[in-house]
């Protein structure tokens, strides 16, 4: 039986704790280099490994190792760092109208920031994890609410199937098939992202009595998160009409 079991996960745990302590934030430039796609491995891993233990409701050791390492924070940091990249150099290679023959690495580097995400999300759900994260939730709370404003922006427009944004137009216009599917999937998986950051911000709001004082100040004064929750409520974004 123990055989079975060790046999159906992704990685023992020796492994992920070795994954786990070479983990460390890559420079903005360095985004898609050789040794970024080897940590971007490990993480999806790390990730596939950490929701397996979650759902069977088995030992959860990725995250007690997340956790023991203080890695939490780097996960965090990684995370901003693509986003940073995603919103400002992304945009200027965009501007180019190059056609490349594959779009994967730019893929690689948008779909890094869910994986990272969907660690958080997983982990984050307990307590110990979330206040490893130290000064780092302040950086977290203000990626949040990034996200957040995104789903409150949604247009009535983009909830129709059929429709698409601008970009996907003038992608259109390129007649360019492989850049016509990156602008999908980048905005496929920021909404995907965006809706992870729901279950972030409810994990904070439900130890919020633990968490210092000026991360209920960040919440309420700085972002007024509640607000635009509420926003969301009476507007979901998650919901699609066909046309």
């Amino acid at each position: 039986m123990e055989g079975n079991i060790c046999s159906e996960r992704i990685l023992l745990q020796p492994e992920a704790e070795a994954y786990i302590e070479a983990l460390e934030n890559v420079e903005l430039k360095l985004l898609g280099s050789v040794e970024w796609r080897s940590q971007h491995e490990r993480l999806e891993k790390l990730n596939m490994q950490a929701v397996l233990t979650a759902t069977r409701n088995e030992d959860e050791f990725i995250k007690e190792l997340l956790t023991d390492h203080e890695k939490i924070p780097v996960l965090i940091h990684m995370l901003i760092t693509v986003d940073v990249w995603k919103e400002n150099v992304l945009p200027i290679i965009l501007s180019t109208k190059f056609k490349p023959k594959s779009t994967i690495p730019l893929y690689m580097v948008l779909y890094n920031e869910a994986t990272i995400l969907n660690i958080l999300e997983t982990v984050l759900y307990h307590k110990e994890a979330l206040e490893s994260a130290g000064d780092a939730l302040f950086d977290l709370l203000d990626y949040c609410h990034n996200k957040l404003v995104v789903l409150a922006c949604v247009k009535d427009d983009d909830k129709v199937t059929n429709n698409g944004p601008d970009e996907l137009k003038t992608a259109t216009d390129l007649d360019d098939d492989a850049m016509q599917d990156l602008f999908r999937q980048r905005d496929s998986l920021e909404f995907e992202c965006s809706i992870k950051v729901i279950s972030i911000v409810r994990y904070i709001t439900d130890d919020i009595s633990n968490l210092p004082v000026s991360i209920t100040t960040r919440m309420l004064n700085t972002h007024n998160i509640p607000v635009i929750l509420a926003s969301l409520i009476n507007n979901p974004p998650w919901r699609k009409y066909d046309n």
